[in-house]
């Protein structure tokens, strides 16, 4: 699950991602980076995505309490 509000996927936090509100930014590319890690993870098939939703998570956390802007960007899914 994608959203821009982290409460919709409360319940089920191991499958869902967090992207910013999208503002009419053209510069935004988040969405466009995100749909590359998850064309990653289709081509991986792993029986359990939850662990690649946690890493891609804390990954992106350490970027967002860095200040990038754009967590997303240059995120890699395999190890």
């Amino acid at each position: 699950m994608i959203d821009n509000i982290p409460e919709n996927f409360r319940f089920q936090s191991n499958n869902g991602l967090w992207i910013k509100t999208w503002t009419e930014d053209m510069k935004d590319t988040q969405l466009n980076d995100l749909n590359r890690i998850l064309k990653e993870i289709y081509t991986l098939q792993p029986i359990d995505v939850r662990p690649i939703i946690k890493k891609i998570k804390d990954e992106t956390q350490i970027k967002i309490n860095r200040n990038i802007g754009n967590p997303y960007l240059k995120l890699e899914v395999k190890s």
